[in-house]
């Protein structure tokens, strides 16, 4: 009987003891939004990272970017200060990139290392300014020669 009160009370303490533990798990950061443009024929990235509890020693302190079949940097970052919400934009000039290539964007933390978040997108993406322009230049173009097919069959 004894025995078996001792293995009662194992297995409620057992139970009282796992149901007071809660879930942990790191505070890596997260990729929010990426934003491509260009800047006097540079390529950069403003990357908006959230990563809460940041201090000077668990900050995002790397941010890598890999232009798939192109060239591959690390940009270095020290500690700062982010917003409420735990997020900070870093900007990163990836230079001229002649041509759209896909790139990765992987994050690291000053404590907990690589982020498991990654993005992935166009880079460099074509700006609205330059999409209208090109399709304005296509429609004149498009229209001219429709004229001057149209005017050759009327002779």
């Amino acid at each position: 009987m004894s025995r078996l009160l001792c293995i009662a009370i194992l297995t409620i303490l057992a139970m009282a003891a796992s149901a007071s533990l809660g879930l942990v798990h790191a505070n890596v950061p997260t990729i929010k939004s990426v934003i491509v443009f260009d800047v006097d024929g540079n390529t950069h990235l403003n990357a908006t990272i959230n990563h809460l509890d940041q201090n000077q020693s668990h900050y995002v302190d790397m941010i890598s970017v890999d232009v798939i079949e192109g060239n591959s940097k690390d940009f270095q970052f020290g500690y700062r200060l982010a917003a409420p919400n735990g997020d900070v934009v870093y900007e990163c000039d990836l230079g001229p990139i002649p041509e759209e290539r896909n790139a990765l964007l992987v994050t690291h933390c000053s404590l907990h290392g690589p982020s498991l978040d990654i993005w992935s997108g166009a880079v460099p993406e074509f700006s609205v300014p330059t999409l209208l322009l090109a399709l304005a230049l296509i429609t004149t173009v498009a229209s001219f020669a429709f004229r001057k097919t149209k005017s050759n069959v009327r002779q």
